[in-house]
């Protein structure tokens, strides 16, 4: 999906600006951050400014569906709209806290994520065409 977005391949330069908007320095960079964290840094308005050198990037048919009502989860969308050719990703963790849902992002390698990433069979039963029920656990 999101290589259909991109017409032009995006170079290491304009991937690293993309992360500076959101706070990432570099891809070792492993600090969380959230939507507020976003807010409280502008990185919508330094988005605004980037504009121009992003949209060479996009085709023009998926501009306005992007850029119209940029918020702080759609500056989360185009990062991994340029991360998309990379081994990274901004990956998501849910917490609560005091009563709220609270979405964590952090940038992380895709390789991570799906070592992470456990299939358990129910009751170590073999999997038959008719019994394929996963649990997905990522602890």
């Amino acid at each position: 999906m999101t290589k259909q977005r991109l017409r032009l391949e995006p170079n290491e330069e304009i991937i690293l600006k993309v992360l500076n908007v959101l706070g990432i320095k570099d891809y070792n960079d492993k600090h969380k951050f959230t939507k507020f964290d976003l807010i409280k840094q502008n990185s919508v308005k330094k988005m605004i400014d980037l504009l121009p050198e992003l949209i060479l990037y996009y085709y023009v048919c998926h501009l306005i569906d992007i850029f119209k009502n940029l918020n702080e989860k759609r500056l989360i969308t185009i990062a991994n709209h340029f991360l998309f050719s990379t081994e990274y990703i901004i990956e998501s963790t849910h917490i609560v806290k005091n009563r709220k849902k609270i979405i964590m992002y952090n940038l992380n390698k895709k390789i991570n994520i799906l070592k992470n990433l456990k299939i358990l069979k129910k009751n170590d039963e073999k999997i038959t065409p008719k019994s394929n029920i996963f649990y997905v656990d990522f602890n």
